[in-house]
């Protein structure tokens, strides 16, 4: 809800956000090969809270066929997303104040997105590639140091019985930016670079795009120049 304070930055202090520019999302890929099944699932969030991680797996493993093992949850690292989960003073400052009712909701999504994906398996085909983007990333703590510029991709076709190339249902990608092109002036809710990325590939392919946050520990964005901050994200 409007209100809810942002994750990510310190100099916010928890503030409450005060509006929602693009939506936020938890989008979960099963792949299972007839033998075992993973679950990727992945979240417009700075990281996924032991609290809420804890809560997503423990209800999941009463489901038939969901151990913990199965199941990926990640982030997109965005730091436009949600606070509220973490406690103590550090996780205050970070995150704002810690509400119940966000880690429920975090939970809830959580819960219901690997169970839809895993509850809708069809015949499908997978493939890989990997785009070349090195000059939208910089090493933030070391001039000129190592950055890791490449965005894998996993693409899933479905099946058709004819044998022909049906309708692509997926495409699952990673890149190593910090999602930090929005600084924390921002008080609007937001997906920062990698929601508009899952936006574009999903107008582009018709298919649901899943975003799963890369090594961002020393890298920043490298973000083109725009209008605004948003529209440097787009």
């Amino acid at each position: 809800p409007i209100g809810t304070p942002l994750a990510g930055y310190g100099d916010r202090r928890g503030a409450p956000s005060t509006g929602v520019h693009d939506p936020l999302w938890v989008k979960a890929l099963a792949l299972d090969d007839g033998k075992d099944e993973v679950i990727l699932a992945g979240a417009d969030l700075l990281v996924v809270p032991d609290s809420v991680a804890e809560a997503v797996l423990a209800q999941l493993a009463r489901d038939p066929g969901l151990p913990r093992g199965r199941i990926l949850l990640a982030a997109s690292h965005t730091h436009s997303g949600p606070g509220g989960w973490a406690p103590g003073p550090v996780g205050r400052l970070f995150a704002g104040k810690r509400d119940p009712a966000v880690i429920a909701l975090l939970t809830e999504r959580f819960v219901a997105a690997v169970r839809q994906a895993h509850g809708s398996l069809r015949p499908a085909s997978i493939g890989i590639g990997v785009a070349d983007a090195p000059e939208f990333v910089r090493n933030r703590l070391i001039d000129g140091g190592e950055t890791r510029g490449r965005l894998p991709l996993l693409a899933v076709r479905e099946t058709e019985e004819d044998g022909g190339a049906g309708a692509l249902l997926a495409v699952a990608t990673s890149y190593s930016a910090h999602a930090t092109v929005l600084g924390s002036g921002n008080m609007l809710v937001s997906g920062d670079y990698p929601g508009a990325l899952q936006r574009h590939l999903e107008a582009e392919t018709g298919a649901r795009a899943l975003f799963l946050g890369g090594a961002v520990g020393s890298m920043g964005p490298r973000a083109p120049g725009g209008d605004d901050d948003f529209a440097r994200a787009d």
